[in-house]
């Protein structure tokens, strides 16, 4: 009887699935540090990312329009400020952008797993998150300034209009680039769930009014004390800025870049609050509103006191301020007491979990905060915002296991070709 053993000379490919799976599952796609298997696009973020371009476009052609109209009325002061605030801060992130691309030209290192593309998502919101912050921001201070000046006359109504236009497109485009950098850094983190339709749009409107009592309190102190809004803003600032460089962020590489990065989040600062670092944050939160509220009372109380008399949107514009605040946390709290995806914050925080998270911390530090793979899943000692995994010591590429393959393929293949040999020879094996 004749023996026959077929040698498959076609070297196996290998599978992305697998390199998802722990070692001793099969099936295993769920496990709390690697992507699910039913990763899916849904209707809700096809949603979320036409919205984040709509706004984006309409918060810059309404600032585009408000930058013609003083223009052709000769306003030239606010024209050059106006356009100012569109043009530098685009600058900024084309150059972030730009440096990041430098980065990401090695052919070999972009033959990754399809993993890196979540992360892709999160550079582009953050990146909005930046432009928002340094655009629409700045001009939401500017175009309510500049309306709280006036008198205007019925020549001007169109002028207004689009005024208060591109104050609720740049406070729509600044509450959403912070929802939708929430989703999209919830979305890159394998032990993260992402946000609910629910929980997105309660975050949307906690932001949407804390910001806009902030732009309010920050303009309308600018319409009376017209410079000294620079030392307000500059000595919140310096505070800020001193406040994120003692939580230690690690989103860079390089200790300048970092300072960089904590110069722009400073910037972020003076007008709400956005967690740098991954650690429970009641605390934080709690001392930002405490700070931003009695900040916000003072420059309002100075504005009242200050303001003419007769002023038709005086007592509106103080109790509306207010309001807004208040509105704001409320939604917050609502958010993380019954919306937030963990599903098991609590009003009080036992301090035993507090310890617990200190440590959990300082081992982080001692092992670094960078993503790798480990026996086929993802592993993080510590997040920080905007995990970026290194390359490409964290993660082998294809080529390599293509080879690794190759070679457990070529193993199997000179054993067969040894057995037939052996049968040749009437050898027992």
């Amino acid at each position: 009887m004749e023996n026959r053993i077929s040698i498959d000379r076609r070297p196996p490919r290998p599978s992305l699935v697998s390199l998802h799976k722990s070692s001793g599952e099969e099936d295993d796609y769920d496990n709390i540090d690697s992507i699910p298997k039913d990763m899916s696009f849904t209707i809700l973020d096809a949603i979320a990312i036409l919205f984040s371009i709509g706004s984006f476009l309409f918060d810059i052609g309404t600032d585009v329009a408000v930058a013609i109209v003083h223009y052709q009325n000769r306003n030239f002061t606010y024209f050059i400020l106006t356009t100012c605030f569109i043009l530098v801060p685009t600058l900024v992130t084309t150059g972030i952008s730009l440096r990041w691309s430098y980065f990401k030209t090695d052919k070999q290192e972009q033959k990754k797993y399809f993993q890196y593309m979540v992360y892709e998502d999160t550079d582009a919101a953050m990146l909005r998150l930046f432009e928002c912050f340094m655009e629409a921001a700045p001009q939401l201070v500017l175009q309510i300034y500049i309306l709280a000046k006036g008198p205007f006359n019925d020549k001007d109504y169109l002028m207004v209009i689009i005024q208060i236009v591109a104050v609720l497109a740049s406070l729509v485009s600044l509450s959403w680039s912070l929802v939708s950098y929430q989703r999209a850094l919830r979305m890159s983190l394998p032990d993260k769930t992402n946000l609910t339709w629910q929980a997105t749009a309660v975050q949307f409107l906690w932001r949407f009014f804390v910001i806009a009592a902030r732009v309010l309190a920050l303009a309308l102190f600018a319409s009376v004390y017209h410079y000294w809004i620079s030392v307000v803003c500059g000595v919140h600032w310096v505070v800020m800025f001193t406040w994120i460089v003692s939580m230690k962020t690690t989103f860079c590489e390089s200790k300048i870049e970092e300072i960089g990065y904590n110069i722009v989040l400073a910037v972020m600062f003076i007008f709400c609050y956005f967690n740098p670092i991954d650690n429970p944050t009641r605390y934080r939160y709690a001392a930002f509103y405490t700070f931003m509220f009695l900040e916000n009372t003072f420059l309002m109380c100075f504005w009242y006191l200050n303001v003419e008399p007769y002023l038709w949107y005086r007592l509106p514009a103080m109790i509306g301020h207010f309001l807004s605040f208040f509105t704001g946390i409320m939604f917050m709290v609502a958010y993380y007491l019954l919306l937030h995806p963990t599903g098991e914050i609590k009003f009080f925080r036992n301090p035993e979990d507090d310890k617990c998270e200190e440590a959990r911390q300082q081992d982080a530090r001692k092992g670094g905060y960078k993503r790798q793979i480990q026996n086929g899943l993802w592993t993080t000692q510590g997040r920080m915002l905007h995990p970026r995994p290194t390359v490409p010591e964290a993660l082998p590429s294809f080529n390599s296991e293509l080879r690794l393959s190759q070679r457990r393929h070529n193993v199997r293949n000179a054993q067969l070709v040894e057995k037939i040999n052996s049968i040749s020879k009437g050898t027992t094996v």
